[in-house]
């Protein structure tokens, strides 16, 4: 099971990282939540390992990277069959239909006719150039969205993910209605790869059980193709103790690219007490590393060691940050975002652990604003 979703205006793709096989069996550990529960080890699927829904054709002399959803053997089916019929290698049995070899629309139609004709459900989503690509004989929905826009969502968890925005499109539209094309982007790259994150670790995991989640990553329209920003991730949730109002770090991810892998250093059962002057360190040996390759790859290399990571954590590009009120349903999650050393957390290096502390003035802010929600 999977989900990709296209923001078609905005430019970004977002994609779940979880390959799900019917019946009983071990289940990989899951960057979102850790080793599974109970509750989702009774579940009639398991997943044995994680895969990025990513995968670059080469189309016309130009390779471009796209989001698909689909089983690993039928996804490789796929690129290989359109990069044959890109190539000469094939032709398309579709004779009504003119096939243009050096079009990536047309080649990526036909290699679908092909993989239906084995009743195989692939779907596939990306940008080249100015233009949106989509082809699909699975569960495809297109809709617009309030504050959202026109939105491609894919796979076997479209219509949970559909569900998902439809419950929030208000209140974007409603709280954050002044944003303009960039801020849209910023805020949707931040705050929904949070919100999904905080379903996974929701009571009975409304994403995980559906076959959706362990994590996701955000591809951005660079230069007319969908593709990461490698400049380091920190995504952490921490919920808000009142009255003492100190912050209670409960997971935090951190991600890079290697080559075309995605490695993804995580620690999702935390406990960090952070008050305004006196900070929380965490050791790297509690950090769990994965590496998740890509569709298309198929010998995988081991994770880098935590340890290996340390500098490279605290000097990433961006922090995403999901505040949680445990004990206010009404207003529960406060999202923010961040570059690097402007967060309400910093984050700082000290003899092998992770060190986390409180910007005075976006705490008393933050501190502020609970307040008047309370």
């Amino acid at each position: 099971m999977t989900v990709i979703v296209l923001f078609t205006k905005l430019g970004i793709g977002i994609s779940d990282v979880l390959i799900t096989v019917d019946g009983k069996g071990k289940w990989s550990y899951l960057p979102s939540i850790g080793i599974p529960g109970k509750n989702i080890e009774s579940l009639d699927f398991y997943s044995p390992r994680l895969v990025r829904k990513v995968a670059r054709i080469s189309v016309g002399g130009q390779r471009s990277s796209f989001m698909l959803a689909g089983t690993v053997n039928h996804v490789r089916e796929f690129i290989n069959i359109a990069q044959d019929l890109a190539q000469g290698r094939i032709n398309s049995s579709n004779t009504e239909l003119i096939l243009d070899r050096k079009n990536i629309q047309s080649v990526l139609t036909h290699a679908i006719d092909i993989i239906n004709e084995d009743k195989t459900k692939i779907s596939l989503l990306g940008i080249r150039g100015a233009e949106c690509i989509k082809v699909s004989n699975d569960t495809e929905i297109a809709r617009n969205f309030k504050y959202f826009g026109d939105v491609f969502i894919c796979g076997s968890g479209a219509k949970a993910l559909e569900k998902y925005l439809g419950e929030r499109e208000g209140f974007y539209e409603k709280n954050y209605s002044n944003d303009d094309e960039d801020m849209k982007k910023w805020r949707i790259m931040h705050f929904l790869p949070m919100q999904l994150l905080n379903a996974d670790r929701s009571f009975n995991s409304p994403t995980i059980t559906q076959g959706v989640g362990a994590f996701y990553e955000v591809l951005l329209n660079f230069n007319g193709s969908l593709d990461v920003d490698n400049m380091g991730w920190l995504r952490i949730t921490a919920d808000i103790i009142v009255p003492s109002y100190e912050i209670v770090i409960r997971g935090i991810w951190w991600h890079y690219y290697e080559n075309e892998d995605l490695i993804i250093a995580s620690a999702p059962n935390e406990y960090l007490n952070i008050r305004l002057n006196d900070p929380a360190s965490l050791s790297m040996d509690k950090i769990n590393v994965s590496r998740v390759p890509p569709y298309d790859k198929k010998k995988i290399q081991p994770p880098p060691l935590a340890s290996s990571l340390l500098k490279k954590i605290v000097r990433s590009k961006f922090i995403s940050f999901c505040l949680c009120h445990p004990e206010q349903e009404k207003n529960k999650v406060i999202l923010s975002m961040a570059s690097r050393g402007k967060g309400i957390i910093q984050v700082k290096p000290f003899k092998g652990e992770l060190v986390f502390s409180l910007d005075p003035e976006l705490y008393n802010s933050l501190v502020l604003s609970v307040k008047n929600k309370s």
